[in-house]
């Protein structure tokens, strides 16, 4: 009988480096979010951002991940991003099992439809492989989306979460809880939560309302 594989990165990998931010400013609409702000979140592990709705988190967030402008320097050394939004994304034309598989452009179509069912039935959603967007409830299509956004993280790489678990059930926030660990050391995770347990076990929280200076290393 052959061995299941496993689709969890396997071994520790040293990232290139550490994720630094310095002198950063960001403003929307004349409002300033962020300004002069510096952090670092070091290369393998685990920080989580906390302070008040509308501080920051998802603006440094998506700042970290290029998809926004802002002044100063973000330094990420070229890694690969995968990015698990707050609200799910999904492309509504593709099923559950091709919207986790789209961003695996390196490998063949079976092997990444192997990888999201892999994911999928990891996250409770083995019945729900080959069902649209519309056919989910809210708290399963954002299971889609974190069951997607592990699928693309690869070792070395950056896996930024935003909220992760605010919306699903506990027995789901156990097991997305342990994937998120199951990466420290593997890939620089940063996550954007109130959860008491994730900000307990993370390696340095992070307050926007304090303007990030002043990690706190747990």
């Amino acid at each position: 009988m052959s061995k299941k594989k496993n689709y969890l990165p396997e071994n520790k990998v040293q990232a290139p480096s550490d994720i630094t931010i310095s002198d950063l400013s960001v403003d929307f609409n004349g409002k300033v979010i962020f300004n002069g702000t510096s952090a670092v979140f070091p290369a393998g592990t685990f920080s989580v951002l906390t302070g008040l709705s509308g501080s920051g988190k998802t603006t440094l967030l998506r700042a970290i991940a290029g998809l926004i402008p802002y002044k100063g320097i973000i330094n990420t050394d070229g890694r690969a991003v995968s990015f698990a939004f707050q609200t799910p994304r999904l492309l509504p034309w593709l099923t559950a099992r091709d919207n986790v598989a789209a961003p695996l452009f390196d490998k063949s179509s079976a092997d990444a439809a192997k990888i999201a069912d892999e994911w999928l039935t990891r996250l409770g959603l083995s019945d729900s492989l080959d069902k649209y967007p519309d056919e989910l409830s809210g708290g399963m299509a954002l299971r889609v989306s974190l069951a997607r956004a592990f699928a693309a993280a690869i070792p070395g790489g950056i896996l930024l979460l935003d909220e992760p678990i605010k919306e699903i059930d506990k027995k789901a926030r156990q097991v997305v809880t342990e994937i998120i660990l199951n990466f420290r050391g593997k890939c620089t995770i940063i996550a954007a939560t109130y959860d008491d347990e994730l900000i307990a076990r993370a390696d340095q929280t992070l307050d926007t309302v304090l303007n990030l200076n002043s990690a706190v290393k747990t």
